[in-house]
């Protein structure tokens, strides 16, 4: 589900007059690991900070233009260049040496064998820095990565996006905080991660101990914007069994989108979207309709669920600026259109090769190397007997 939550909305008759306060957008997206990115160096792995970093551009934080940041282990990045490491996480009472900060997840973290990049990306007026915290170990006594995380900035449009991907180790006494203090006083903080987040002004959340869903993205923008100039190009689908990807190349023009609803359903029939009504998102095509929303800067998705063999799916991809109560879609023009039929996979073209046990005298490793060939398995059944000759044998429905 996409939920939006809009702060500070008055209304003067029917003409609704916004304030410049910070919006939210939570939506589903992909979590892609840096590449080609610059390594972040520490002045220490549990608690450090970075030099200064450059952001390309200048960027505009509640009202004030920075064009460096110092990012910390402990999960955040600081427009104050002098800013220490600060493990204690309270963005509402944060000291002046800190602020001000964004906190993509600000709580006693530490790197060690984890890999903290940078990046600036895109062409000017439209770029993007991302600064990335990979296999984070939250908090400093954790044994093993429990999270991966993202915070991104967009030049000119001067909005900041939350990206998160899951690792395997635990959270050991988490009590995260999550959202921005700024440069004096006053704060913005999220109640959770979950799709639905809540965002106050009032009340700071520093107890968050959960692990966002992986590609779980949250967004930040300030002003209202009209509706998006341009739709996207070359609307694409394909599909590997029932697996469906969609590409696209980003629309263009005056007024960017913030983002994009993919519609999708088993007839060429669409619904209509209508101004000012931000949908539920629905990925589940098992009734034969979705509906999702992808951030603009994004241009792919392969998340829809449970799609019919030998069905065939037809998508539109519409922009919109803004969200919540002042979501507004370019539904005028041509909506790009997409198709396709989804055929189940033949059986696997190989088995997996170098399989191999050995144990400790109490657990059991099994290893392989995946199997390879023109159709790749979705997966592997294992049995384990006692006696080579009782095995079971696999029945396929």
């Amino acid at each position: 589900m996409v939920r939006s939550a809009l702060l500070s909305i008055l209304t003067l008759g029917q003409l609704p007059v916004f304030s410049q306060e910070y919006q939210l957008t939570a939506s589903i997206g992909e979590f892609t690991p840096l590449n080609g990115s610059t390594v972040a160096t520490f002045n220490d792995a549990d608690d450090g900070v970075t030099s200064p970093i450059n952001l390309g551009f200048s960027f505009d934080f509640n009202g004030t233009t920075y064009s460096q940041v110092v990012a910390a282990t402990n999960g955040f990045i600081s427009f104050n260049l002098a800013t220490s490491s600060g493990y204690s996480n309270n963005l509402a009472t944060t000291d002046a040496q800190l602020r001000p900060l964004i906190a993509p997840l600000w709580d006693d973290l530490a790197a060690y064998e984890g890999i903290a990049s940078y990046k600036t990306e895109g062409t000017e007026p439209n770029r993007i820095f991302t600064f990335e915290w990979l296999n984070w170990y939250w908090n400093y006594n954790a044994d093993l990565p429990a999270i991966s995380f993202q915070v991104r900035l967009f030049e000119g449009m001067n909005e900041i996006e939350f990206l998160y991907r899951q690792e395997s180790g635990d959270i050991n006494s988490g009590s995260a905080s999550i959202g921005f203090a700024f440069q004096n006083s006053g704060f913005l903080s999220l109640s959770d991660v979950s799709d639905s987040p809540t965002v106050s002004s009032q009340v700071e959340t520093k107890n968050i101990a959960t692990k966002s869903a992986t590609g779980q993205s949250y967004r930040f923008s300030k002003e209202i914007r009209p509706e998006p100039s341009n739709h996207a190009t070359s609307f694409t689908a394909t599909s590997y069994g029932n697996r469906i990807t969609l590409n696209w190349i980003d629309a263009t023009g005056e007024n960017y989108p913030r983002g994009y609803v993919i519609l999708a359903s088993n007839t060429t029939n669409f619904p209509a979207l209508t101004d000012l009504v931000d949908n539920p998102v629905d990925r589940d095509l098992s009734d034969g309709t979705g509906l999702v929303k992808v951030p603009f800067g994004a241009p792919t998705y392969q998340n829809f669920l449970n799609a019919a063999f030998d069905s065939t799916y037809h998508f539109q991809i519409i922009p919109y600026s803004n969200s919540g109560s002042t979501i507004d879609y370019l539904t005028s023009g041509t909506i790009p259109q997409t198709t396709v039929t989804c055929t189940a996979l033949s059986e696997p073209s190989n088995y997996a090769t170098d399989f191999s046990a050995s144990t400790n005298g109490i657990n059991l490793n099994l290893t392989w190397t995946d199997a390879t060939g023109d159709v790749l398995p979705d997966g592997y059944l294992i049995f384990v007997s006692y006696h080579n000759e009782l095995y079971i044998s696999p029945i396929f429905i």
